[in-house]
Parts: structure tokens; C-alpha cells; sequence
């Protein structure tokens, strides 16, 4: 037996025989068992190949060792749609349920700001879980910092409140993004183009009539 190899049978067996005090395997024995069961724990991890042929090189691209040869995850999504597509015979897994009121904040793509006050902001956010930027535009508001703590009750006041409020006169209340632990939060609302009527009216004034005046009144009370 070459030396090394003498050497290891034996590091191994001493390994094992200091774990099971009352196994007293001889060092070729065990070495020739650890083999056997990592070829068997090998075989076991393997999976099995797909019938589709590009699902098989998709999934060989994804698991090579380089990670500048894998796929963009966005371009993997793609081509399992293309596919599910073209093989009406792949079923797609089923997927967990997912909170719809609740965003993660790595998946919020901030385009611009919408406003500011003395507690918080307001930014226009596209939400792109995909990575496509084919995601929801939404109005996300935030506290500032230094007005966490003090602030954080009735942010939660007020998202208690819009949790409950359903009309198409009311601006959409969409969810929550909570970061920091939960120490910091973000409310999620429905964007509109248009912004708030507050601030529609004085850059529109000269441009909108009474009728349009007695119509914005109207939803306004139909809401009350």
C-alpha cells in the first residue's frame, strides 16, 4: 500500500475509532466503507434529468461552478415561461401563498420623489420582483429617521385605518414594507398620476369649471 495512503486509512480509522470507542474497524475496512457511502450520498443528491431537452441545458447552466457563466435570474424566469409555453406537458409547481399586502423592500425600485412634509416622504417606486421593470408603480411613505420612534404609532394608526377603507373614490391602500427588523416601516399606497386634489386645484384652476368644482364635490361626499 503506498505510504499516503496507509497514512489516511489509518488518521480515518483513529477519527472513527475516537467517535464509537466500541468499533475497532481495521483502516482499509473503513476507508473502503466511507467511499462506498459518499458514492451513495453522491447518487442520492443527483437529480433527475427532465424529459424537455432545454429545461436539461437549463438547469446544467444554472449549476455550473462559475458564477459569471449562470444565467441572470430574469432571464431564467423568462425561459421557464417560454417553455411552460411551448410544453404544454411541463406542470408548473405549485406556489406557497404569498401575502399580497406585504412588499420586501429589495424588490422596490425608487424612481423619483413625490413629496415631502416635516415627518416623512413620499416616493414613486416600481415594485419588480421580477427584475423586468414591468412592475407596479407605487407611492410609498416613509418616516423620516429622527421621527421613527415618535411617529411609528400613528403611522400605524393611520395604516390601521386605510386597512379598512374600500372605495374608488379613496386613494388604494396596497400594504407594508417593514425593514430594520420591523423597526422601520413603509406604507404602500396606490399611485396616482395626477397627485392629491389638494394640490391638483391651484395648478388647475383657470382650467377647471364649476361643473367639474360640483363633480369633484359629489364623489367627495359620496365617500362621507
Amino acid at each position: 500500500t503506498p505510504p499516503l495512503l496507509t497514512f489516511l486509512s489509518l488518521s480515518l480509522s483513529s477519527l472513527l475509532t475516537f467517535l464509537s470507542p466500541s468499533l475497532s474497524p481495521s483502516p482499509l475496512l473503513s476507508l473502503t466503507s466511507l467511499s462506498l457511502s459518499l458514492s451513495r450520498k453522491k447518487a442520492e443528491c443527483q437529480l433527475a434529468t427532465p424529459d424537455c431537452k432545454e429545461l436539461a441545458e437549463l438547469m446544467t447552466h444554472c449549476m455550473t461552478f462559475d458564477p459569471r457563466k449562470r444565467p441572470f435570474f430574469r432571464a431564467i424566469v423568462r425561459d421557464i415561461d417560454t417553455l411552460e409555453e411551448q410544453n404544454p406537458s411541463i406542470k408548473p409547481v405549485p406556489t406557497l401563498e404569498v401575502d399580497p399586502t406585504v412588499f420586501e423592500k429589495r424588490f422596490l425600485k425608487k424612481i423619483r420623489d413625490l413629496g415631502e412634509g416635516h415627518f416623512g416622504k413620499v416616493e414613486l417606486c416600481r415594485y419588480d420582483p421580477r427584475g423586468d421593470r414591468t412592475g407596479e408603480l407605487v407611492a410609498v411613505k416613509s418616516l423620516k429617521p429622527e421621527n421613527r420612534e415618535e411617529q411609528s404609532s400613528n403611522l400605524w394608526c393611520e395604516i390601521g385605518i386605510l386597512k379598512e377603507l374600500y372605495h374608488h373614490n379613496i386613494v388604494k391602500y396596497k400594504g407594508i414594507c417593514q425593514e430594520e427588523g420591523g423597526r422601520a416601516i413603509k406604507l404602500i399606497m396606490e399611485y396616482l398620476p395626477a397627485g392629491s386634489l389638494k394640490e391638483y386645484l391651484p395648478r388647475n384652476k383657470s382650467q377647471t369649471s364649476l361643473k367639474r368644482l360640483l363633480s369633484y364635490a359629489v364623489q367627495i361626499c359620496q365617500v362621507l
